[in-house]
């Protein structure tokens, strides 16, 4: 299963992505939309919408179509509304907020 997530939108927007998990998946690729190239390595972690961490994944390295990919085991994802808040590692080490991409799991 793989889905291609925009930052910002957000679903008071009304543009938050609808993702159906089929039965028979076992991994969700979620490829994220990068609006910048400023960073040359980032961090995701993927919440709950009310805040609740259920996985977090570092040293993930944008691809030539300026996306991050993200592997999330499907049993892991309920139907519900999920963020992926992605930070971009600085040259000295830390992270910082990149970009936020909101989505709904329909099962």
């Amino acid at each position: 299963m793989s889905a291609v997530l925009s930052p910002g939108l957000t679903r008071a927007g009304g543009g938050s992505v609808r993702i159906s998990i089929p039965p028979e998946a076992h991994l969700a690729k979620f490829r994220l939309e990068l609006m910048t190239s400023d960073y040359r390595m980032y961090r995701a972690v993927i919440q709950l919408a009310e805040g609740e961490e259920l996985v977090s994944q570092n040293n993930l390295h944008p691809n030539s179509r300026h996306e991050v990919v993200v592997l999330v085991p499907t049993d892991l994802l309920h139907s519900g509304d999920y963020q992926i808040l992605l930070a971009g590692k600085t040259v000295d080490g830390k992270y910082e907020p990149a970009a936020t991409y909101s989505f709904q799991i329909a099962r």
